[in-house]
């Protein structure tokens, strides 16, 4: 966490099957998370929270993740909904505010 990576989330970190933990949050990241990263059956803690996503995660919901961290809202508190999650154990929003879902 806090790498100060930017840029776009790699389709290619799918290719890591037996990958547990994914901690990608308070960095740069843009876009949309890719369709891919579902083929981490494994995985049981994933955050993604504190970046500039965009889009839905929802694609992930087809695999258990446990721990399931995601920017979902814009702004103070439950502003506009940036990210479309369904599945998120918790959502957070750009001023670093998260909540239990």
């Amino acid at each position: 966490w806090q790498n100060n990576l930017f840029g776009r989330i790699p389709a290619e970190l799918a290719s890591l099957r037996k990958l547990k933990v994914l901690s990608l949050y308070r960095n740069k990241l843009q876009g949309q998370v890719p369709g891919r990263l579902s083929q981490l059956s494994d995985i049981h803690t994933l955050y993604l929270h504190d970046n500039e996503l965009s889009g839905t995660v929802d694609h992930l919901c087809s695999i258990e993740i446990q721990n399931f961290r995601s920017d979902c809202y814009d702004g103070e508190g439950r502003g506009t909904q940036m990210v479309i999650c369904s599945c998120c154990s918790v959502c957070c929003s750009r001023d670093r505010q998260c909540f239990q879902v």
